[in-house]
């Protein structure tokens, strides 16, 4: 059943544009942005609208125009709140164009519809990939949701357009990584976040501060913690725990198709850890070091008896100085690291120059926020990217990664439909 909230109850926010913020000056944000972010993992705390909320009249001028006409009508513009339907034929003449438009006027507003509700999905909006496919596997065929950050880009440097506003406006429930890595991008949410809509940073709802990573790429003089905590399976799950926690209050009806999705993908992640601890073992001790061009694995590392000696990107995201290369040169060498890992995301000719004068194998195509694959393959998800990593890494390091063979990359929800019947 679909209502439609009282038109004069409804919220309706302009779409706006932070008045300070400009896509070539992205970065003149970071300062002041951090000085209270890491104080709230809530960013905006749920606050349910007094009244029944109509997501389909929200999300279609035509639908709310529907819904306007078929509001009781009162005759005097005092009380009516929409004064220009004053008149039943006006009325009439824009209930049929309505009708004619949308197909049927009752299935838009109506006390009594069909199943479109029930087919309806929750907006969600993430910034990076393997947040929006921790959300899918949790939301299932309930969600329809929207990664803002394309895959392949530099998420810490990413300026948002003011495109997305559109975006953030019709969302339903939002999620961004928080921990600093998202800071021009929060700034437009806050500034344009409806009503009603929560908005949840995951790296602090997950983490305290006393558990912050800080390295060569996060110093903690610079204030910004190393936000990478989903390489970390176990982290990942802790997110899952809190988009299940979220959709259940957005949508206490399906809580218990949410309950069973987030079992099942902390199911397969408790198989991803065992495989992951298996095929690190066969590493020589000696050889389990991760040197990476970013430090996107330091929540990773310690889990599995990997050693990160350091990483190569400074942390303005720029190359390192040939000072700074000297320095790793002597360190790589001291340490007798076998391979330097880079990123697809991070290309660098350094790199190639630093594994070059230490004799190690250079190893490019590790990933922290850019899924293998394309939108709809099957390889496209977290899980597949974390078994590519591993491998690569395992194996580079003079592992053997059997014990990653043939495990189910997929999603792993279920449909709500085959939820519902079972």
């Amino acid at each position: 059943m679909i209502n439609c909230v009282e038109p004069s109850k409804s919220p309706s926010k302009i779409f706006e544009f932070p008045s300070s913020f400009s896509p070539q000056k992205a970065w003149t944000h970071r300062d002041h942005l951090r000085r209270n972010r890491l104080s709230a993992a809530f960013i905006k705390p749920a606050e349910r609208q007094t009244g029944p909320r109509c997501l389909t009249c929200q999300r279609s001028l035509l639908q709310s125009i529907a819904c306007a006409t078929l509001w009781p009508y009162d005759a005097s513009v005092k009380n009516n709140p929409f004064p220009l339907l004053g008149s039943p034929g006006l009325a009439g003449l824009l209930l049929l164009s309505a009708s004619l438009l949308l197909g049927t006027l009752g299935n838009a507003c109506t006390t009594q519809t069909s199943s479109e509700e029930s087919n309806s999905k929750i907006r969600v909006i993430t910034t990076v990939s393997p947040i929006r496919n921790i959300v899918e596997n949790v939301g299932g065929d309930r969600v329809s949701v929207t990664a803002v950050v394309p895959e392949g880009t530099n998420s810490h440097t990413f300026e948002p357009a003011p495109s997305l506003v559109r975006e953030i406006v019709r969302a339903d429930l939002i999620f961004a990584n928080g921990l600093n890595l998202e800071l021009p991008l929060i700034e437009l949410v806050e500034a344009n976040l409806q009503d009603g809509v929560e908005f949840i940073l995951l790296g602090e709802a997950t983490i305290t501060p006393d558990e912050y990573v800080y390295d060569f790429s996060f110093p903690k003089d610079g204030g910004d913690p190393n936000p990478h905590l989903w390489t970390d399976p176990m982290l990942a799950g802790a997110y899952a725990e809190h988009v299940r926690e979220a959709l259940s209050r957005l949508d206490p009806d399906r809580a218990a198709y949410y309950e069973a999705n987030t079992i099942a993908f902390l199911a397969r992640l408790e198989q991803l850890d065992a495989a992951i601890r298996t095929a690190v073992a066969t590493v020589p001790q000696a050889q389990r070091v991760l040197l990476t061009y970013h430090d996107s694995f330091p929540y990773f590392g310690p889990r599995y008896g990997l050693t990160i000696i350091g990483a190569i990107q400074p942390s303005d995201f720029s190359e390192p100085s040939p000072r700074e290369v000297a320095d790793l040169i002597e360190q790589i060498r001291r340490a007798k690291v076998p391979a330097i890992f880079g990123s697809e995301v991070f290309p660098s000719e350094v790199l190639k120059t630093i594994a070059d004068e230490v004799g190690a194998v250079q190893v490019a195509t590790l990933r922290d926020d850019d899924l293998p694959g394309d939108t709809g393959d099957i390889e496209n998800t977290y899980l597949g990217m974390m078994v590519e990593n591993v491998r690569t890494i395992v194996e580079s390091l003079g592992g053997d990664a059997s014990a990653l063979d043939g495990f189910d990359i997929s999603f792993s929800w279920i449909p709500f439909k085959e939820h519902t019947d079972g």
